[in-house]
């Protein structure tokens, strides 16, 4: 018989970590998840985070007591380490809760994967940490952080690389490029991309693109995303590695404006330009040939996933869910270079 693996999921309420978890209620090799997540950004989803095969746990990881009791008592084959403080804006805005979240949280991660003999972490690490590279598309040994976000998101891989040199320490880095799909965080600050044009559009308001709109991005669609998290499980090859998370292709912010009001059938809107958040890139593309070498391959186009995205937020619009100053009062003079 199959082995069936218990899995931990930290930041189990965010964007990501919940499509995962949905997806891994349907697979047989999983007998248990459990989610920890303090809900400071996430949502708690009824058919989701209470399934009967999902053990939910409201707790910050931070608190290393507690999650101290969470990994003896679950015992967990595999932890995948999503938690932390993700807007590029907030992190900007406050550094001492970015490096405390993404740096130490991840220690006591990295720790209790030591002390419970955890087959294996996989740590959620960003694009952004190729904000300054020279090489394009990026390859993942070239990485230049520049934002107090990817400058986190750094450090905790190389103490992630540090444990697996000197504690035996066995993860996998996984550089997501701008994931999106169902679920995804529009309440975040500065939403992301996708949800934050296609709201602002629906509501007949300007999207607001943040310094120059010819900025290009490598949009991958989340179910993509988790099969490879699937492999992170499945193939050793991917043991003590990083890999980049993309589909190798980038689209401009006009560009998907563009896209993105002719799937509402909207010809005419205007922009609103917002000032530069100070350290972005002006062009991010994965090279991902080194996923693709695993037999893994991104299969969700940019048309079909966001036709499939605005049909998801159009629900959401109808049923009222929208604040109507839909981000109408960011700050932008405070992350302006």
């Amino acid at each position: 018989m199959k082995e069936k693996h218990t899995i931990l999921i930290t930041g189990g309420c965010g964007f990501i970590g919940t499509n995962f978890i949905k997806d891994l209620i349907e697979k047989d090799s999983v007998k248990q998840i459990v989610c920890i997540d303090n809900l400071s950004h996430g949502n708690f989803l009824n058919g989701i985070h209470d399934n009967p095969k999902v053990a939910f746990h409201e707790e910050d990881i931070l608190n290393y007591g507690e999650l101290d009791i969470f990994f003896g008592y679950y015992k967990p084959d595999y932890v995948f380490h999503f938690a932390g403080l993700v807007s590029i804006y907030d992190c900007f805005k406050n550094p001492h809760k970015a490096f405390e979240n993404n740096i130490m949280g991840s220690v006591n991660i990295f720790e209790l994967c030591l002390k419970y003999d955890i087959k294996k972490v996989i740590i959620s690490e960003t694009s952004a940490m190729y904000e300054d590279s020279k090489i394009l598309p990026h390859i993942e040994e070239d990485w230049v952080p520049k934002t107090t976000y990817s400058a986190s998101k750094a450090c905790m891989h190389m103490i992630a690389e540090s444990y697996k040199k000197t504690k035996g320490l066995t993860y996998t880095g996984l550089r997501y490029f701008n994931v999106y799909g169902e679920t995804q965080d529009f309440s975040r600050t500065v939403p992301p991309a996708s949800c934050g044009f296609g709201i602002r559009l629906m509501q007949r308001k300007n999207p607001i693109i943040f310094g120059d709109g010819n900025r290009r991005r490598d949009f991958i669609h989340v179910d993509d995303v988790n099969r490879f998290h699937m492999m992170c499980i499945e193939d050793s090859r991917t043991d003590n590695d990083v890999f980049n998370i993309g589909t190798g292709e980038s689209i401009s912010l006009y560009e998907m404006i563009d896209k993105i009001a002719k799937c509402l059938s909207i010809d005419d809107y205007k922009i609103t330009q917002a000032p530069e958040i100070a350290g972005e890139a002006f062009d991010i593309k994965a090279n991902i040939e080194k996923a693709e070498a695993l037999g893994w391959k991104p299969r969700v186009s940019f048309e079909e996933g966001h036709n499939s995205l605005i049909l998801y937020l159009k629900k959401l619009f109808e049923e009222g869910i929208f604040p109507d100053d839909f981000m109408d009062n960011i700050d932008t003079d405070s992350v302006k270079i």
